[in-house]
């Protein structure tokens, strides 16, 4: 949600609650009944809301529209959040000040908020992101301003990995499906940035990619067999971006998208060997699409996406469906752009969708 007035720029001083006594001042926004629904029983999705006034809250609601909850509100920070792999709980970093801001964690229900983490150097500075490992033992985080580090799920052994790419909006952090490893953005010697693997202690650092003449590697989607990662190539000769695949061993780098006018932002289908992305045809807006992960199969998904709101795409837990922002709401769409759904229909903005990895 990159419309938000960035950290230091809000007025609010409320603090991290539980956001029970929020929940009849949002919904007096109102839901459009008419809205169609998505026929994933049992699917949820958490979001960001934001007021004008910059206060941020974390909401979950059903495929369907149904069910809004509010888990953590009055956060003026970026408010950066990731479901456990078990769809149970939620992590988030937020704050309000020096005393408050660090990572927390709540039951998808709103109830059991533990806090993991004090950051008070995060101050007037914020939050960058938060990925929750797919075992379920750990938790990476990052400031704006770094670095990348991790603490086990209940909060202790809290070390630092590695420094990352200082970008705006925050570059993702993408675990390998095993747990084991981390791939991220990283300044490198001779190029802009690119792309780095670790273990989850912080051994085993490895450049993979290896760009040149101030290209930049960043936003990297490991694979849901842990082979490959996807990631976005910006050359500096030219200033196009593309979105490419290569091995977890830096080998067998490939461009998928040189035919067409560009790529953004890939994300790597929870099943399968599918992408999402961004891309441009014919000088109109950004608009997410899907391909293959050898570069066939190109169809677009969406018409009105809005890029500029969240770049960050997800997909359900089935890999049939997609959720985006468009029109200041949460929207998603089946994976051949039918079944178009308005999760979030209300005067708030909202944006920033994650779909529980649970099935």
């Amino acid at each position: 949600m990159y419309r938000w007035k960035r950290a230091g720029e809000a007025t609010s001083r409320n603090t991290i609650r539980l956001a029970v006594g929020l929940v009849p001042v949002l919904l007096a926004c109102g839901k459009d009944s008419t809205a169609p629904t998505a026929p994933i029983p049992g699917a949820r999705l958490a979001f960001l809301a934001t007021t004008r006034d910059a206060k941020t809250s974390l909401g979950v609601v059903n495929a369907d529209g149904s069910g809004l909850a509010w888990l953590a509100s009055d956060t003026w920070w970026y408010l950066a959040f990731s479901w456990s792999p078990d769809g149970a709980r939620i992590a988030f970093g937020g704050g309000h000040d020096s005393a408050s801001i660090g990572i927390y964690v709540v039951n998808a229900d709103g109830t059991g908020l533990l806090r993991l983490t004090r950051d008070p150097e995060w101050a007037n500075i914020g939050v960058a992101n938060v990925a929750w490992s797919p075992d379920g033992s750990k938790i990476a985080f990052a400031g704006v301003n770094g670095p990348l580090e991790v603490v086990d799920a209940d909060g202790t052994d809290r070390i630092s990995v590695a420094d990352i790419c200082k970008v705006w909006p925050p570059d993702p952090i993408s675990w390998s499906p095993d747990g084991k490893k981390i791939a991220y953005c990283a300044p490198s010697p001779d190029v802009y940035q690119d792309i780095y693997l670790s273990n989850a202690n912080g051994s085993g650092q490895t450049r993979i990619t290896r760009g040149c003449c101030g290209d930049a590697n960043s936003a990297p989607s490991w694979s849901s067999d842990g082979t490959r990662i996807a990631y976005q190539h910006n050359s500096g000769a030219t200033g196009r971006h593309d979105i490419r695949v290569i091995n977890a061993d830096g080998t067998g780098d490939v461009n998928l998208t040189e035919t067409l006018p560009g790529g953004l932002y890939p994300v790597w289908s929870p099943v399968g060997a599918r992408l999402a992305f961004w891309s441009i045809s014919d000088g109109a807006p950004n608009e997410i699409y899907v391909m293959n992960a050898d570069g066939s199969g190109l169809a677009p998904v969406t018409a009105g996406a809005s890029y500029d709101e969240c770049r960050y795409i997800s997909w359900s837990a089935d890999g049939t469906r997609l959720a985006y922002c468009s029109q200041d709401d949460v929207y998603s769409a089946a994976v051949d752009g039918t079944g178009v759904s308005n999760l979030t229909n209300d005067a708030l903005f909202e944006g920033e969708p994650r779909w529980s990895p649970r099935r």
